[in-house]
């Protein structure tokens, strides 16, 4: 017997070692005599590793299968992990036959063949016995009934190879009020569709909208109130929000901190490929993240406008930023806002809008905002070198040689100079329901 190990974390590192070497399930009451100490420790020991995993962005999650752990790599690794094997996995090479069986015992185990049979109607032996000899379905049992005929279940194996912890992540059905399971398929893609389209129907009605994938583009001139009309109305139609402009504030947080200036262009462009930028919405309200640091504060801070609209003339810079947002709209509805979303990043867009406002009404909206952010600038800031940036920014953002500042020729220009930011927003809601 090995000695017991004190060291929880140590505890923790045995236990995937032992999980990861054995490459099957491993039983509790197994790993507790390995580790030498009670299941419900194991368990304990069980939860820390899950989280570590988690916590550390593993491609390897830990699965509870019945009474037994097991290590397997993640759904979403599949794609890579094809392309490395460059082959598919494994295959069951399963007749109807078995597929159908396999389907009974997995919706309503513990089933007796009987019980299979009045589903499909004819024979399952000769399926149920190629099941079971392929380690995916297993006896369980007898019934106390006359005859004691056995009961059958699908086995971890089975989980493991369709890669659910439990049975519990199937959708709940009863086949056995079917005669068929060709009355079973019928009905159940009837269901579906009613629901999926039951679903969708109540959504768009829900938002005053036709149904399809919505993309909405917004661009205009920095203090127009994009981003703010954009997340307003991302929340009412439940769609995805992509504030771009903060993608470029993070490019030019991360120039500035390399203490980069404009001149030294190769080097930007060298350091933005090699920046991890993520946006995440959490708990509601969206978090920059730069090379994994949170800097949605810093990034609204100083003259970091200034730094957005400077890298963002730099046209590798632009292409890689572009790229990402693309991606982002080809398979969700989704609104963004900047300087060229319309005419250049989603020229396809089904919405176009163009805020505009006047400068002095705009310069005021931007002082006003920074100053709430930070009233200790209240002696420092002055509203007139605030107009002076922003007339400076407007001449940079449509002079620029790649993709400039400019309303798309079918946009929806929207002037808000006076408007408040309901107003603004129904506005824009008007326009993309057709009001």
């Amino acid at each position: 017997m090995n000695e017991r190990i004190e060291n929880k974390m140590d505890q923790v590192a045995v236990l995937e070692a032992v999980l990861f070497a054995s490459g099957d399930p491993v039983s509790l009451d197994r790993l507790s005599r390995v580790l030498d100490m009670e299941i419900a420790e194991v368990k304990k020991l069980a939860e820390v590793l899950e989280r570590n995993l988690e916590n550390r962005a593993s491609g390897i999650e830990l699965r509870v299968m019945g009474d037994a752990l097991s290590l397997a790599t993640k759904p979403s690794m599949r794609d890579y992990l094809e392309s490395f094997f460059q082959e598919k996995p494994r295959q069951l090479n399963l007749s109807q036959a078995a597929y159908e069986t396999l389907a009974v015992v997995a919706y309503n185990e513990p089933v007796t063949r009987a019980q299979i049979e009045s589903v499909r109607g004819v024979n399952s032996d000769g399926a149920l016995n190629r099941l079971i000899e392929k380690g995916l379905v297993e006896m369980v049992g007898n019934l106390e009934l006359p005859g004691r005929p056995s009961i059958f279940a699908t086995t971890p194996l089975f989980l493991r190879l369709y890669g659910i912890r439990s049975l519990d992540e199937l959708e709940p059905m009863d086949m056995l009020m079917y005669d068929t399971v060709q009355d079973f398929e019928k009905s159940y893609k009837q269901t579906e569709a009613l629901a999926k389209e039951e679903e969708a129907e109540d959504q768009a009605f829900k938002e005053g909208r036709v149904l399809n994938k919505w993309t909405i583009a917004i661009d205009g001139p920095s203090g127009a109130g994009k981003s703010t009309i954009a997340k307003k109305v991302a929340e009412i139609l439940d769609i995805t929000y992509l504030d771009t402009g903060a993608m470029y504030r993070a490019c030019g947080l991360a120039c500035k901190r390399q203490d980069l200036t404009m001149e030294d262009k190769a080097a930007i462009e060298d350091l933005v490929q090699e920046l991890n930028i993520d946006i995440r919405y959490e708990d509601g309200n969206q978090h920059v993240y730069l090379n994994g640091e949170d800097v949605s504060r810093a990034i609204r801070e100083g003259d970091m406008g200034v730094w957005a609209s400077n890298v963002s003339k730099l046209k590798q810079v632009r292409l890689r930023m572009v790229d990402l947002q693309r991606q982002m709209a080809e398979n969700q509805s989704i609104i963004m806002d900047g300087r060229d979303i319309g005419t250049y990043v989603l020229p396809d867009a089904e919405y176009k809008i163009f805020l505009t406002a006047d400068v002095e009404e705009r310069a005021r909206r931007r002082y006003e905002e920074l100053l709430e952010r930070d009233p200790s600038q209240a002696d420092s800031l002055s509203f007139d070198q605030v107009m002076a940036d922003m007339k400076f920014r407007d001449k940079q953002d449509a002079e620029r040689d790649f993709a400039p500042l400019k309303k798309a020729d079918d946009a929806y220009e929207l002037d808000t100079t006076g408007l408040t930011i309901d107003e603004v927003v129904q506005a824009v809601l008007d326009y993309v329901r057709g009001d």
